[in-house]
């Protein structure tokens, strides 16, 4: 038991010295609203939700125990276009499956995908 508390505490302490990072919940009205200020971004929110993503990535992207956040992406447009289409081993064995949209579609989900930053 001496061993897990120690465990805790190190964690904790790890936490605490990292930098606060506020994050949006999906029922907030500023999240709500990023999508909405782009009309490209807010048909690629459509896209997301009846795609499914938001079950595995969570309500705006915000990640669950299933797939990581979406909203600290790194990837360029191009970079997430390829991933959508040819997912990674890794996740294919998460259970992500090839996105394949019409050129328009994929677009807006990328910016979607992209306003989420």
């Amino acid at each position: 038991m001496a061993q897990q508390l120690a465990k805790q505490r190190t964690e904790e302490d790890e936490y605490s010295r990292k930098p606060f990072e506020p994050e949006l919940s999906s029922a907030s009205l500023a999240a709500a609203n990023v999508a909405l200020a782009d009309p490209l971004a807010a048909k690629g929110k459509a896209l997301f939700e009846g795609q499914s993503c938001n079950a595995c990535h969570g309500d705006g992207g915000a990640g669950t125990a299933a797939a990581p956040a979406l909203r600290k992406t790194k990837f360029s447009p191009d970079q997430l276009a390829e991933l959508f289409k040819h997912p990674t081993a890794k996740m294919n064995a998460g259970g992500m499956p090839p996105v394949d949209l019409p050129p328009d579609d994929m677009k807006a989900l990328i910016a979607y995908v992209e306003s989420l930053k």
